[in-house]
Formats: C-alpha cells, sequence, structure tokens
C-alpha cells in the first residue's frame, strides 16, 4: 500500500498557545479506514485541519498525495482529494435543495453540467438520498444532513474522506446511517476514511486505531491490539468496550478467559465455551 498522507514531525501551535500537536510521525495508506481516537482537547480536529491544508504545520510537514501541504500553489488539489465532514451538520448546507447543495462544488471547479448532474445523481445514489434531491434541507434529520454532506464531498471524486467528529451531535440512529455509509465507501469504493471520533465502540468499524492524548499519538494498532488494552483507555479517559471490561472482570474472578475480545459476538461466543 502506498501512503496517501505522510506525517514527518508536525507540530503545531495556536498564537499564543500551548503546542496543540506535538512532533507526530506516521503515514496513513491508500485504501484504509483509520480511526483517531481521543478524549476532547488531545487535538485530534486540530490534525484534521492539518490534513487538508485548513491549518499549516508550526514544524514539520504534511505530505498528501505527494503535495505539501504548504504548497499554496496546490491547495486546490488537496482540498478536492481530501474531503472534511464536520461536526455539525447545519453549518455544511449551503444551498436551498440538497440536489444544489450536493453540486455546489462542482460548480466552483467549473464542471459542465452534464457531467455535474451525472456526478450529483452518482453522489445521491452512494448515499441512498435520491428521493430528496429537490427536498430544502432543513426538512431533513441531522444523519441525513451529514450525509447530504458526504454526497457534496463524494462527487468532487475525493481520495480520503475525514469524518472530524461528525457522528457527535447525532442521534443512534443518525450515527449508524453515517457509519454505513463511510465503510460502503471505503470497502465499495476504495476511498480512504479518517474517522475522528472519541466513541469507542465506533473505531471497531476500522481496519487500524491512533490514540492521541495531549497532542500526541500514544498508541498505533488493529482495532483487537488497542482496544483490548483496558489501562490504557482508562488513563486516556476513554470508554472500555463492554467485551473488554466483561473478560477482565471475569480472568479477575478466576476464570481462564481471553481478554482481547474486543467485539460483543466474540464475547458471547467464548462465553459458551467458559468451564
Amino acid at each position: 500500500m502506498q501512503p496517501i498522507i505522510q506525517l514527518r514531525n508536525l507540530s503545531f501551535q495556536y498564537k499564543n498557545a500551548e503546542r496543540v500537536l506535538n512532533n507526530l510521525t506516521t503515514n496513513l495508506f491508500e485504501g484504509q479506514f483509520i480511526t483517531i481516537l481521543g478524549p476532547n482537547g488531545s487535538g485530534k480536529s486540530t490534525l484534521a485541519k492539518c490534513l487538508n491544508g485548513i491549518l499549516h504545520p508550526t514544524d514539520g510537514v504534511v505530505i498528501v498525495d505527494q503535495i505539501d501541504t504548504k504548497n499554496e500553489d496546490l491547495i486546490w488539489h488537496i482540498r478536492q482529494h481530501v474531503g472534511v465532514v464536520f461536526q455539525n451538520p447545519d453549518n455544511q448546507i449551503v444551498a436551498s435543495t440538497v440536489e444544489e447543495d450536493v453540486a455546489f462544488g462542482l460548480e466552483n471547479q467549473g464542471i459542465e453540467s452534464s457531467a455535474m448532474a451525472k456526478r450529483v445523481e452518482d453522489a445521491l445514489q452512494k448515499v441512498n438520498l435520491e428521493e430528496y434531491k429537490h427536498t430544502e434541507p432543513h426538512h431533513l434529520s441531522g444523519g441525513q444532513k451529514q450525509k447530504v454532506a458526504i454526497a457534496g464531498i463524494i462527487a468532487m471524486k475525493p481520495k480520503v474522506i475525514i469524518f472530524d467528529e461528525a457522528t457527535s451531535m447525532l442521534d443512534p440512529i443518525g450515527r449508524a446511517e453515517v457509519l454505513k455509509v463511510a465503510k460502503q465507501l471505503n470497502e465499495e469504493e476504495g476511498i480512504t476514511i479518517l474517522h475522528i471520533t472519541h466513541f469507542v465502540q465506533e473505531a471497531l468499524l476500522a481496519d487500524r486505531i491512533l490514540i492521541m492524548d495531549r497532542g500526541y499519538i500514544i498508541a498505533d494498532g488493529s482495532p483487537k491490539e488497542i482496544l483490548s488494552k483496558k489501562d490504557l483507555l482508562e488513563e486516556t479517559g476513554l470508554d472500555v468496550p463492554i467485551a473488554v471490561d466483561l473478560a477482565h472482570r471475569l480472568k479477575e474472578k478466576g476464570y481462564s478467559f481471553h481478554t482481547d475480545l474486543v467485539r460483543e459476538e466474540e464475547f458471547i461466543e467464548a462465553l459458551w465455551t467458559l468451564r
């Protein structure tokens, strides 16, 4: 796999404030579904803004699709290929109908009208909103509004989509809708997904998890490797998956039980073999 995003000693500091990101070095690979977990104030959202050139590093570099984000001449190339779905769905709506909103970015690029119509139609189909294309966005649920934002990004044919706490203001149904779309885009379209959240259960969808705390990447691995580390999650202020918590409790009671069962279905299956 080729790295689609490279961080090299990335640090960031807001004016007259302490550093928010501290010497981050890692590669994010094409086609991965990556979750970045961390408590509030850990630097997750600042990192997201550095990845598509909204913010420039104080020190170090961010390379996106082989382009340095400090290269102002090519910044629009980066933003075309790295889309961001933000936390508040209402802040991302810019047009009076769903169809017009999805077309907004394409219009700014000067895409020919027939090609634009096809891309809008395809994007709405991928997020299952075709029947709402003439609907005014304020009539939609929070989850549907986020899917409109996702469709607008899909229409631009991105290589990476960043979900920056994009489920945090949604109810469980809306969260499930958005996460389902993210997973489908990754598996069916090969789009690299970077999902930033503090909801540990959502990280089970990922191929790879990074944990951030106080501006540092403190852990990097698969869901099984990361989410089974009960002490690490608790020290970072993150919830421990139910399966992991129960497995540890059984082991403390003297049962021979694996503590790296991070999914509830794995835990239930293991219970049947318990002696």
